[in-house]
């Protein structure tokens, strides 16, 4: 019996070993670069998302008007924790486009330097445009 768990442990390892190196290999091709470039948003917000998708599932679950607390089945938390995944992906991606950093992380710098920090991105600069030089 302990040489059947054994053998299917090390199958386990190897399989798993074996997964993350293709996801290496495919991280490492570019393959996902969109999908880092969102995830990394993300992260860049990472308080202002932990918060709020904790005040959204509290919303779902215990105070709004859905009370799903004890009463969703189990397959079903998968689509929220997929739902909620994609509108951090989403806001997160939104939001840094025109700020610095996400909310919290503003509040949090400003009250660290003890002066308000610099919450809009800078306004792109454009280049001046040269006439054509003339045909001859």
């Amino acid at each position: 019996m302990r040489g059947m768990l054994f053998t299917y442990d090390l199958g386990r390892i190897t399989g798993a070993l074996g997964t993350a190196a293709v996801l290496l290999l495919m991280v490492k091709a570019g393959i996902f670069r969109w999908l880092l470039a969102r995830v990394a948003a993300v992260g860049q917000m990472a308080f202002s998302n932990y918060i709020l998708t904790s005040l959204a599932m509290r919303f779902l679950f215990v105070w709004g008007p859905t009370h799903w607390y004890g009463y969703m089945e189990y397959y079903k938390l998968y689509i929220v924790v997929a739902c909620t995944w994609v509108a951090n992906l989403v806001f997160s991606t939104l939001w840094l486009r025109a700020f610095r950093f996400g909310p919290l992380e503003w509040c949090w710098r400003s009250l660290t330097y003890w002066k308000r920090q610099p919450m809009r991105l800078a306004a792109p600069q454009r280049l001046p445009v040269q006439a054509a030089p003339a045909a001859a």
